[in-house]
Parts: structure tokens; C-alpha cells; sequence
């Protein structure tokens, strides 16, 4: 005959056992996947930054100090760091852009993301949505979140400006090379026979050339027909380059019968000569009597 106290003690020990083991199996560590381990490599390796909503006439020299002024880099923050788009790209009409920011490591790039997050640049309501964060932590009623489902309609802009900084481990150099290949690919029927050959020019190791910043001027809205000996005139005395790259024809926007070129000058100084000669103006009337009015700008 076993006794009850036998059978207690024996379901006690079983019960222990089993909670140790099964602690020891929750304890054990379960390998990852190959995507997390892969998204986390680049998370880990990212020393870069693409930077949207930026104005479309912030110069690097703006971008640069606006970063200073936030905390997000400190004043030796060069404006080497500091990529823009090619010249005339977007293709598309927009107020903004987006910039690409190298840094020397990880833990900087990070720092400058969570930096931008909480004070985005080139922003006016981002004290309205901190006071607005405040008040909303405060609320403790059970209305709560409807207040916040009505607040992310009334400031839609609030989750916008949570992305401005983009974290990436794509260099400046990639990633204007993917650009310009997508630029050159995604063109329809009409753009590839009204923009002929400028696959040829348009490459990345043009955009990128150092020392051309705020030398380049983008003029729009010539005529299709345009030469480039005649484009040249339009920079007489203005110091354009005279070898190939001094005139450049490049991609137009969507669906536009006109066409688009730079100029590039000697100096920055001559460059913004040359942007005040032509900006604004109309170009010769062609034998139709139609006239074409100019847009130009200093690409940096």
C-alpha cells in the first residue's frame, strides 16, 4: 500500500522538474531569420541620411546651418557632406526635395536621425506639435483616443515630419547613380525622341564631378529645335566653358514640348551673372512668332 504522502511528494518533484526544464527551454535563445539578420545588418552599417522635404531653393550652405542650429551635426559638418540631385531632376514640378547626407560613422548618423525626428528643419509647426504631444499625455479620460485619431487629422503634418530623416546605408556616389538610371530607363516614346543622346552625357560621373558646385546654370524652357551653338550665345561673356561639358543638354519635364540645358562657367561668381542674364527673359522669336520665356537657376 503507498501512502498519500508518497504520491504528493512524487507530483511535487514531477511539477519542479518539468518547471525547471521548461524554463530552461523558454531561457534558450532562438536563432534569428535571414531577413531580421539582413534589415539589421543595414541598420547596423548605415552612415548616411536621405533628407526629404527640404526647399527647393535651400542652398547647402542653408541646409547646413539649419542642421547646426537643431543639434543634429556639429560645426565641423562640412557642406562636402551635403549631395543634392542632379541638375534639373526632380522632372516633376515640387516646392521640396530631398538631399543625401554622408557621416563618418554609425553612431553620428543615428544621433542626427533622432535629432531630426524631434526638431525637423525648415519647420514652423513642430512647436505646436510638441505642445499638442504635452497636452495629449496629460489627458487621461476615456475619450483618449478619439482626442487622438481627431488630432492626427487636425496636424496631419505631425507624422510627415517624423520621416524627414531617412536612415541608409546607399553612398552619395549609388545613390545618384540610381537616380540618373532611372531617370535615363523611365522615359515614354516622346521623351526618349525629343531628349536623343543624353544617355551619352547625362552620367552620373558629370553630376557628381567635384568642384562644380554653384558653377552649373540650368536654363529651361528653350525650344525643342534649340542647337547647342545657339545655347552657347546665351553665355557670351559670362565665362562658359568651351570644351564639351560647358553646354549640356538634359532631361526635360514630362510631356513638355521645350527643352532644358546647362551651362557651365569658369566661377561661381560668373554663374550667377549668368543666371541674372537669362532668368525671366524671353528667347528670340522664332519664325512662327512664337516666343519663349527662360527659367534659369545655379545648381549647387
Amino acid at each position: 500500500m503507498v501512502r498519500p504522502t508518497s504520491i504528493i511528494r512524487l507530483a511535487e518533484s514531477s511539477t519542479v522538474r518539468a518547471h525547471v526544464q521548461g524554463q530552461g527551454q523558454r531561457a534558450r535563445k532562438q536563432p534569428l531569420s535571414f531577413a531580421v539578420n539582413k534589415a539589421t545588418e543595414n541598420e547596423e552599417r548605415a552612415k548616411c541620411i536621405l533628407l526629404h522635404d527640404i526647399p527647393r531653393t535651400a542652398l547647402p550652405s542653408d541646409i547646413q546651418k539649419a542642421l547646426i542650429d537643431v543639434g543634429a551635426v556639429d560645426s565641423n559638418f562640412s557642406l562636402s557632406s551635403i549631395t543634392s540631385l542632379p541638375p534639373s531632376l526632380p522632372k516633376v514640378p515640387t516646392l521640396y526635395r530631398t538631399v543625401h547626407l554622408s557621416f563618418p560613422s554609425t553612431k553620428k548618423a543615428f544621433f542626427a536621425s533622432y535629432k531630426l525626428s524631434e526638431h525637423p528643419i525648415f519647420s514652423t509647426t513642430s512647436s505646436h506639435n510638441n505642445s499638442f504631444q504635452k497636452s495629449s499625455n496629460q489627458s487621461q479620460t476615456q475619450s483618449q483616443t478619439q482626442t487622438q485619431t481627431q488630432s492626427q487629422s487636425q496636424f496631419p503634418i505631425q507624422s510627415h515630419f517624423k520621416s524627414q530623416a531617412q536612415l541608409t546605408h546607399t553612398t552619395s556616389t549609388a545613390w545618384t547613380t540610381e537616380i540618373i538610371r532611372k531617370t535615363i530607363e523611365d522615359r515614354t516614346p516622346y521623351e526618349k525622341n525629343r531628349d536623343k543622346d543624353i544617355g551619352k552625357s547625362f552620367t552620373p560621373e558629370w553630376a557628381s564631378k567635384a568642384g562644380m558646385s554653384g558653377r552649373r546654370v540650368v536654363i529651361k524652357g528653350l525650344p525643342g529645335s534649340i542647337k547647342s551653338e545657339d545655347v552657347r550665345r546665351l553665355g557670351k561673356e559670362c565665362g562658359v566653358l568651351d570644351d564639351e561639358e560647358g553646354c549640356m543638354k538634359l532631361p526635360s519635364s514630362r510631356q513638355s514640348p521645350v527643352t532644358t540645358f546647362c551651362l557651365t562657367t569658369n566661377t561661381v561668381t560668373e554663374a550667377h551673372r549668368l543666371a541674372r542674364k537669362i532668368h525671366m527673359k524671353w528667347y528670340k522669336v522664332d519664325i512662327h512668332g512664337q516666343k519663349y520665356l527662360m527659367r534659369a537657376h545655379v545648381h549647387y
